[in-house]
């Protein structure tokens, strides 16, 4: 979320774990909860090594922030002619 995003930096130690959790709330068609798909991100994020306190507050950052984006579907184009 966009009022984590100042306090908590994007590292390359745990980059993946976010572009795991932005594929489960964008992308994936498995059956899963957000609150499943969130504790999927914070056990990444825990293997990634960040530590507890810091873990915990991203965590909540996507508990808080992201329920606008789940399953929310990308913007279609118009495909057609253009007159």
């Amino acid at each position: 979320p966009k009022m984590f995003q100042g306090f908590i930096s994007a590292s390359p130690r745990y980059i993946l774990a976010g572009v795991l959790h932005d594929w489960l709330y964008k992308i994936t068609k498995l059956k899963m909860t957000r609150k499943e798909a969130d504790k999927i991100f914070l056990k990444w994020l825990k293997i990634y090594g960040v530590g507890l306190v810091k873990r915990q507050a991203i965590y909540w950052g996507v508990r808080i922030g992201g329920r606008g984006s789940w399953q929310k579907l990308p913007p279609s184009y118009y495909t057609g002619e253009h007159k």
